[in-house]
This record gives structure tokens, sequence and C-alpha cells, in this order.
């Protein structure tokens, strides 16, 4: 624990990667405690969760996902996401080396957000920020993402910027057409609220279920649900992250500061991804934060040195591959670089 803390104020740049396991310390349960008996039968969460319901049994689709957007609305989020909060706002502006990064970041963002390119794509979701609780500002992220694979809201409604937040399988927040008649992404009324049975977790007043505003069909949240072919991207939080993540590999691995008129200088940079309550059941978080340190410490072309470490804090499983497999490619992935904490979290 003293090696992780060393690491987490030594960093230059901080991804906070958080699956149910984080959500877990707010009340909020893990995919493995999410099951229902509907009609005799034990439902699991991959059961649950299934687009086919819209169509097949619409008041069970709307209980069970609009049971989940109630309790994420009255959820509050537990005391880690202030501590890492904190940490932000201290810990990764306490030196001259950490401010330049992060200023170099936003720069670099500030300059991305005017192509047509970028315009263009965040367009088509139309997503009128005015209407939620979110805290988006002009501001971009600096030296500090949340990568998250929880469809909860709950780093948004801690006080995460909503442009440093990318919760890569969607939100509950945000809704959509159920067909995909159009890309738009929508919020609901701040006061509403599902009607839902439960004891049977079926919705109560179908009519009173949310309409896409263009085609008059149902709408559902915008979460990758299991069975899905109509997602709509979160087009703001997808490209902003690329973007963001494909700056701080540059920048990084270059092993340099200054340049464009100031004069460079070597510099060690150091980067952690702090990955809390992500398990293999569904492991795309975990695939991701590996990938950091795999691009950082071994770049191809570039010298390689250990620029990122990965904090891996879960109860139960904390091991890492020994390879990883890209485009058909087992490349080796060096452990030492992955610190291993079993405990439930920083609540």
């Amino acid at each position: 624990v003293k090696e992780a803390a060393q690491k987490i104020v030594e960093a230059d740049v901080l991804i906070l990667s958080i699956g149910a396991g984080f959500s877990k310390d707010s009340g909020l349960s893990v995919y493995k405690e999410i099951n229902h008996e509907i009609n005799d039968k034990s439902m699991s969460y991959r059961e649950l969760a299934s687009m086919n319901w819209i169509n097949d049994d619409q008041e069970l689709f709307y209980g069970f996902w609009g049971n989940s957007y109630n309790l994420y609305q009255n959820t509050i989020p537990h005391q880690g996401y202030s501590i890492i909060h904190n940490w932000k706002n201290s810990i990764l502006k306490n030196s001259a080396q950490k401010q330049w990064i992060s200023n170099y970041i936003q720069s670099t963002l500030d300059t991305f957000i005017q192509t047509e390119n970028y315009k263009m794509k965040i367009k088509k979701n139309d997503i009128n920020f005015s209407t939620s609780n979110s805290n988006s500002s002009q501001s971009h992220p600096g030296n500090f993402f949340v990568y998250t694979s929880n469809v909860d809201g709950q780093a948004v409604k801690a006080g995460f910027n909503q442009n440093e937040v990318y919760a890569f399988h969607g939100s509950t927040q945000l809704w959509q057409c159920q067909s995909a008649c159009t890309e738009n992404l929508w919020f609901l009324p701040a006061q509403f609220h599902f009607k839902v049975d439960p004891s049977s977790l079926r919705a109560q007043n179908l009519n009173e279920c949310p309409k896409c505003p263009l085609c008059s069909k149902f709408a559902r949240p915008s979460v990758q649900m299991f069975d899905d072919n109509t997602h709509v991207v979160n087009y703001n939080e997808q490209i902003l992250y690329d973007k963001w993540r494909d700056t701080v590999r540059r920048i990084v691995v270059s092993d340099k500061k200054g340049g464009g008129g100031e004069e460079e200088e070597n510099v060690d940079w150091k980067v952690v991804v702090l990955e809390i309550g992500c398990g293999r059941r569904i492991p795309a978080t975990r695939m991701h934060d590996e990938s950091w340190v795999r691009d950082l410490n071994h770049p191809r072309g570039k010298q390689s040195k250990k620029r990122c470490s990965l904090i891996r804090i879960n109860p139960e499983d904390i091991l890492c591959s020994t390879t990883t497999n890209v485009e058909g490619h087992s490349l080796y992935f060096d452990e030492s670089a992955v610190i291993g904490i079993k405990m439930e979290g920083l609540a």
C-alpha cells in the first residue's frame, strides 16, 4: 500500500479506472449480485440486461432499467470519490512539471475541438447539457481522466467534470430512440421517476415511459446492453478520451518537455492507472488498463522503460496475464509495473 501511495504522489498523469466494485461502496450491487425471480425463474444480470426485452416484455424492460435509473438517481456517491477528487486538485498540481503537462494536454484538446471532424461527430448526438445536473464546463481535461464501465453516472454526480469522464458502456443518464432513428441523446426531466413494482420488477403504466421525440417510439437508456445492435455512442466522450489518451502517449513516450519555441528538456514522466473494482466477469476495463502499461512502457520504435504503473485494487483478483494478445500477436506484459492490492476500495 505504501508503494502504491508513493506512485500516486509522484504521478504526472492519473487515470482513474473504475468498475462495479467501486460503486459497491455506495450500496450498489456488482454484477454477480444482480438477480431476480421472474415467473419463478431466477434471472441473472446477463439475462435482465438484454435489449430483447423491449420487444418481448416491455414491462420487464422498463421495470429493470427504470428501477436501475431510480436507484442511481437516489444513490449518494461514497467518500472514495471525494478522496480522489481531492488528489486531482492537489497532488496532480503540486509541481511545475505536473502543471506543464496538464496545460499541454488542455491546449492540445482546445485546438482539437475546433476541427470540423470533431464538430460534425458531436453534432450527431446534439446533447443539451443544460438540462442535466452534470458538471459540464468549457475547460477540458488536463492530467486526469476517469474511465469506467459503470452506467450509473456516479462519477459525474460525485463532482467530476462531464468532460473528464468516459463511461464506455454508456450511461442510464442519457436516453435515445429504441430503434436509433436518430443519434440524438437526451436527459430525462430532473424529477422524472419510473413507477416499478419492486416484487415483480415490472413497470407500472408504460404510457408514462420515455418516448423518442422524433418517431414517438419508446426510448431506452444509452447503454450497451446484451443482444444490442442499436446502441448510440456518446461521441463527445469517446472522441475526447481517444484524443486525450493519444496526447498523453505522445508526450510521455517522447521523454521530453517543451518544444514549439520552448527549449526541450529530458523528463522521466510518470503515469499511474488506478484501477478499482474491475473484475474478470466483463474484463474490458482490465484489458484497457493493462494496455496503458504496454503502450507506455514498451512502445513500438521507442525505448522501453517504466513510464506507467498500474495499481489494481480488487478483493479477489489482482493478477495479470503475462502475455497480451494484440492483433494476433502475443506481446510480453511486464508484471513488475503492476501493484496488486486485495481490498474493497477507498471508502
